[in-house]
């Protein structure tokens, strides 16, 4: 059971609360797939109520491996007693209510639909699924895929409900490029482990699909051999079993992937992501993003 003076930090390492920017990126893709807006009190109701969802999700990841984690991470602040189970679970349900909250009043601001509700509950559905199952279940990598889709789609749809064909590459590109990371990050604490071929093609390649079926601008093609050159020096981490750094720059790379589609010809937005990117990494070398 915890004790003593209260200490931010273990909460914050149980949110991967510095992954938070990729989170961001992902509503403005959301919105940038049906929307000339992009800043706006709705944007700001969005990354709140996605930072909750992603929050809520990774508290309760740590609930649900509390007994895996006691074999074999038994750093996270959850095994460690400097939290509570109770806390923890306290602020898991109050951070999914206030993701919903918040996604109704940016419903009501934007006299958006009200099925656009159907998004963030199937979000809801997806992460309790992967939390739940994701040790055991062969297929939680293309979960976890599914997880950051419907955060983008629900994001999408305060302005369009109706799912575009944009929407469906997109889900195909989350799933491959999400899925692979995840399939790769599950050999993180195995000894002797040889990763297949069709995980990191996948990886490669979906950033790379998304570029072709989008509008392309010298910053995307830019952006494009960026994330490309990332990702092959986290391969090459991959192949020298540093797969806690491979996950972590994976993640951050998101940005990266999002800015494919949002910036366009805009510098400013160029700029903006390429400093979140970086700001990502920073904040992961002070809370650890897994």
């Amino acid at each position: 059971m915890a004790t003593g003076t209260f200490k931010l930090k273990p909460y914050l390492e149980l949110g991967r609360i510095s992954n938070i920017p990729t989170v961001i990126s992902n509503v403005l893709l959301g919105i940038a797939l049906v929307s000339l807006e992009t800043i706006s009190i709705t944007t700001v109701l969005m990354i709140l109520s996605g930072a909750c969802f992603y929050l809520a999700g990774m508290y309760m990841n740590d609930i649900c491996d509390y007994k895996w984690d006691m074999d074999h991470k038994n750093s996270r602040p959850l095994v460690k007693g400097v939290v509570s189970l109770k806390q923890v679970k306290l602020i898991q349900y109050s951070l999914f209510i206030l993701a919903f909250i918040f996604y109704v009043i940016a419903i009501n601001i934007n006299h958006a639909s009200i099925y656009a509700l159907i998004y963030p509950l199937i979000l809801l559905g997806f992460i309790t699924w992967y939390n739940v199952d994701h040790k055991e279940n062969v297929f939680s990598p293309i979960l976890m895929g599914l997880c950051r889709s419907f955060l983008i789609l629900s994001a999408s749809a305060l302005y369009k409900v109706d799912l575009s064909l944009n929407s469906l590459f997109l889900i195909l590109t989350y799933v491959a490029y999400t899925g692979a990371l995840t399939y790769c990050a599950k050999f993180e604490h195995t000894k002797d482990y040889q990763i297949k071929l069709i995980p990191k093609v996948f990886y490669l390649l979906a950033p790379i699909f998304l570029f072709i079926i989008t509008k392309q601008s010298m910053f995307s093609f830019l952006i494009l051999a960026s994330l490309s050159a990332w990702n092959l020096y986290n391969l090459f981490l991959l192949s020298n079993k540093q797969i806690g750094k491979f996950v972590t720059n994976s993640i951050a790379a998101m940005v990266l992937i999002d800015a494919l589609i949002i910036v366009d010809d805009r510098i400013e937005w160029l700029l903006a992501l390429l400093a979140l990117f970086i700001f990502t990494l920073f904040f992961q070398r002070k809370i650890a993003g897994t």
